[in-house]
């Protein structure tokens, strides 16, 4: 049992060092490193130079399309007869959409480019980040005299800490397409 203690003792002033050189030399660093690569050309492109053309093409005049089953020599009042009900049926705007018919879209590899360029880096800050969370959880003091000056502001970056790293973890599960799609 004292091995334990001694070990979970010596765990948490590692911590507390390394917590320490994260947040006084790692940090600036990784500031600097992400401040070069977002000031490289690839990240200051005006938007047409951005733009990709996603090749899905517009309809012509999506309140008089004609769904499946619908005769082609129907004629209008009966084409506004069908609008009426599908309005009372289908409240969405806009026509249907049944597939592609210039193949799939692909995504824009620009942005795609900016993501892998700036993707490690905001993975390391995300682990480094979880690391100053336990700095500052082990920094807390114990309220045992009554002297609790520091404590509340301790406890509220942590609390910052924490949503921070769940905006960032969620974000980071999005782009790695792991995210159960809805339906499933």
């Amino acid at each position: 049992m004292n091995t334990e203690v001694g070990r979970l003792n010596a765990y948490k002033e590692k911590t507390k060092v390394d917590g320490e050189e994260l947040v006084l030399n790692v940090f600036p660093k990784r500031v600097f490193e992400m401040e070069d690569i977002l000031a490289s050309d690839m990240f200051f492109l005006e938007g047409k130079y951005v733009h990709s053309d996603v090749n899905i093409p517009y309809p012509i005049n999506p309140h008089n399309s004609l769904h499946p089953g619908d005769d082609m020599d129907s004629g209008l009042t009966n084409a506004t007869d069908k609008l009426t009900n599908d309005k009372q049926q289908f409240p969405s705007k806009g026509s249907f959409v049944y597939s592609l018919p210039n193949g799939s879209v692909s995504y824009n590899k620009h942005i795609k480019a900016m993501i892998e360029k700036t993707k490690p880096c905001l993975t390391q800050l995300m682990i480094e980040a979880q690391l100053v969370r336990l700095w500052v959880q082990f920094n807390i003091p114990r309220i045992e005299d009554g002297n609790n000056f520091g404590v509340g502001i301790q406890e509220e970056i942590l609390g910052e800490a924490s949503v921070s790293r769940g905006m960032h973890v969620l974000s980071w599960i999005k782009s790695q397409d792991i995210m159960p799609q809805e339906g499933n």
